[in-house]
């Protein structure tokens, strides 16, 4: 029997694969310090330099790739959450829709937010290519377009976790079409594991998927949906009352 989810398991791994390659092509790159001085010493106190080192060492190619990466890989995501979506058993109602409205909303605004950080890099780069008399505005506008990132970065973490707690709860709770134990590789938990074993991980191996657990965590998921989970996921039907 032909797998008519396939399309939307290789449409959802793609997309992970897709914001996994923006994460590190933003955040992932190599960091000498040493190179800029303007961050490291004279701006430091208005530029955390956990977060422009890595912005400003970012080639622009890279940037731009990211960006284009990331705004083509939502769509692709919300292959898994439809996936996903499928396997819960739930009555029509308020609850099933707003469940369903987080997981999607929460796949959107993530990757969306990276483009906020790429064009703040690329800010960032003019600094040191410009006269000290043009760093003060454009130092605002970094500034401004950072707290921007993490308002909505916020956001989105806050509706990444209610929506995967959720479906977290309803799996362990015998609600979906997947066995309990399954609850542990929902998203959520699995960017917990991720980060854990990232943290342990050598520098030279960690640090250019640092900022990537969130990408992983999709990525396992989504591929778990599709191949130990896939007689479950085929056997699914429509959600009904409980």
């Amino acid at each position: 029997m032909p797998n008519r989810n396939l399309p939307l398991v290789v449409g959802a791994a793609l997309g992970a694969l897709m914001l996994i390659a923006g994460d590190v092509l933003i955040l992932g790159n190599p960091v000498d310090p040493a190179a800029h001085p303007l961050f490291t010493e004279v701006y430091a106190d208005q530029l955390a330099p956990e977060l422009s080192l890595p912005l400003v060492s970012a080639p622009t190619d890279a940037l731009v790739a990211a960006r284009l990466l990331i705004a083509a890989c939502v769509p692709l995501l919300c292959c898994g959450v439809w996936l996903t979506a499928r396997t819960l058993r739930m009555a029509e109602g308020w609850y099933r829709t707003a469940s369903f409205a987080a997981l999607f909303a929460a796949v959107v605004l993530s990757p969306l937010l990276h483009s906020t950080l790429a064009f703040v890099g690329e800010v960032l780069k003019l600094v040191e290519h410009t006269e000290p008399s043009a760093h003060p505005a454009l130092l605002e506008t970094a500034n401004t377009f950072i707290m921007v990132f993490y308002v909505g970065w916020g956001l989105a973490m806050l509706l990444f976790t209610v929506a995967w707690l959720n479906v977290a709860v309803m799996v362990f709770r015998g609600r979906t079409s997947l066995p309990r134990w399954s609850g542990i590789t929902t998203p959520l938990f699995g960017m917990m594991i991720v980060i854990a074993i990232i943290n342990v991980l050598p520098d030279g191996v960690s640090a250019p998927v640092s900022g990537a657990g969130l990408s992983i965590a999709y990525l396992l998921f989504f591929t778990l949906l599709g191949t130990v989970f896939r007689g479950r996921l085929a056997a699914s039907a429509e959600p009904s009352p409980s």
